[in-house]
């Protein structure tokens, strides 16, 4: 029981590193990009300084999100059981929610293993659940990060092809 457990706590604790890992490379991108920005607004057009202030306001949300998925914590409440996901104990969104005592007992009959010493079980299973919450937290932050990057990345795109669709001398 304690083998498993210990696989279980290892896998979620490198898919939170894994997840803080990707949130760090866009806070860098994000802000390499808004830094960028910022030393060349100055020399620009109205029309173009209006555009980097939306990438740049873009930017900023998405280092916000990122920010926010690096330091989640998450309160330690253990509400409900989703019944709608497949049972997966090496899924983290699954076992984000269930609380320590459920994961315990349904990993102990689903796996048909026995109880050891079982205040260092549900130890572990607390420290797996919420680090499959903590987990769960990092990778939605990110997928919202990255869409406010894509978004900061596409309006300027948009842009251009507005630009040379009505003036076709733009950019000469």
């Amino acid at each position: 029981m304690i083998e498993t457990l210990h696989k279980l706590l290892e896998r979620f604790q490198h898919l939170s590193d894994y997840a803080e890992t990707k949130l760090g490379v866009l806070i860098a991108f994000n802000s390499a990009l808004t830094f960028g920005l910022f030393s060349i607004f100055k020399d620009q057009t109205i029309n173009i300084k209006f555009a980097m202030l939306c990438i740049i306001i873009l930017n900023l949300l998405s280092i916000f999100f990122a920010f926010s998925g690096i330091f989640a914590k998450r309160k330690n409440n253990h509400n409900s059981e989703n019944n709608n996901e497949i049972k997966n104990y090496y899924y983290y969104k699954y076992v984000a929610n269930l609380n320590e005592t459920s994961f315990l007992e349904n990993i102990k009959n689903d796996y048909a293993l026995t109880s050891v010493n079982s205040q260092m079980e549900k130890d572990i299973s607390n420290q797996i659940v919420v680090l499959a919450k903590i987990t769960d937290r990092k990778f939605r932050y990110f997928n919202i990060a990255i869409g406010f990057t894509l978004a900061s990345i596409i309006t300027p795109l948009g842009l251009l092809i507005f630009n040379i669709y009505n003036n076709p001398d733009w950019l000469t």
